[in-house]
């Protein structure tokens, strides 16, 4: 049995687009405070200064990890023209072995 049709509409179906989600399936809102977010950075940015981005390699696959990630970092931030300075400090295993103590200070 078909549906009823109800002010022009099929009943019982769903019209309404999902809060947050445009008509064509983009989540709207997210890209709005992506697009916001990123120009803010931008601006932060382009009035000069280096950023200092703190690195936490650990243990295991850590360190490669990092390693990639910082590359990709430096990447984006040279596209950008955005200055970035990276410190690298033990965490895990490796600073009990260096310090006794699995984060320090």
């Amino acid at each position: 049995m078909a549906s009823p049709v109800v002010g022009g509409r099929v009943a019982g179906r769903a019209q309404a687009t999902p809060r947050g989600m445009s008509s064509h399936g983009t989540f709207a809102f997210g890209l709005r405070r992506y697009h916001h977010a990123r120009a803010g950075v931008l601006a932060r940015a382009s009035q000069g200064g280096t950023r200092t981005i703190a690195t936490l390699p650990g243990d295991g696959i850590g360190p490669e990890i990092m390693d990639v990630a910082v590359k990709v970092l430096e990447t984006v931030a040279e596209a950008e023209g955005v200055g970035l300075r990276f410190e690298e400090h033990a965490i895990g295993g490796g600073a009990i072995d260096k310090t006794g103590c699995p984060l320090p200070d």
